[in-house]
């Protein structure tokens, strides 16, 4: 779990960790907007961080966390055992 500075669509993402169950990708609601970034005018949102599993764990819930002030929102993740 972390930060991968990547979003589960990149190619990089897909080739290096796909073999591995997406949390938030399998249990989403929203689109899970991590990090927010704001250039000029302009303001970005993207999931960068994601939380990982083998087939052991099913995903059963994934959300965002409140903001407590980094510039990254948290990942929560909830799973049961397979």
């Amino acid at each position: 779990a972390g930060d991968f500075n990547l979003p589960a669509d990149s190619p990089i993402f897909r080739e290096v960790w796909s073999k591995y169950q997406n949390a938030y990708s399998q249990t989403m609601l929203g689109y899970g907007h991590t990090k927010k970034t704001r250039i000029n005018v302009f303001r970005y949102k993207t999931r960068i961080d994601h939380v990982l599993s083998t087939s052991r764990l099913k995903p059963l819930k994934a959300w965002v966390g409140s903001d407590y002030g980094s510039d990254h929102l948290p990942l929560i993740a909830d799973f049961a055992r397979n």
